[in-house]
């Protein structure tokens, strides 16, 4: 999975893990570098899906929550800011969630 530059990994234990560019913080792990190896998304575990689109990445953890972070220029990290976010953060008011997609500066969630 991954987005325009950068790569995602999602392990069995639900840990995340990425890599490539973080200019707008895709990375997720607090930084706005590259990295060439993977290294783990900060602060999220028991994610079941990922979903990237544009320079933003979507996390849905097993609890029905979605957590994001990267570019939020046009809004879509969801989180009322159009601020990058270079850690993820959870999207108010979206839980009960069963499916999420990413897609050019916007994301989607499906509710249970």
């Amino acid at each position: 999975m991954g987005n325009s530059h950068t790569g995602y990994a999602l392990r069995p234990e639900g840990t995340l893990w990425a890599w490539g560019d973080s200019e707008d913080g895709q990375l997720g792990n607090g930084g706005t570098g590259y990295s060439a190896v993977p290294v783990q998304v900060s602060g999220l575990s028991e994610v079941t899906a990922i979903a990237a689109g544009g320079d933003t990445c979507y996390a849905l953890r097993r609890d029905g929550t979605v957590w994001v972070w990267g570019s939020g220029t046009s809004g879509e990290l969801g989180t009322g800011s159009t601020a990058d976010a270079s850690v993820p953060a959870s999207i108010p008011g979206l839980t009960n969630v069963s499916a999420i997609a990413g897609g050019s500066e916007t994301g989607y969630a499906v509710a249970r």
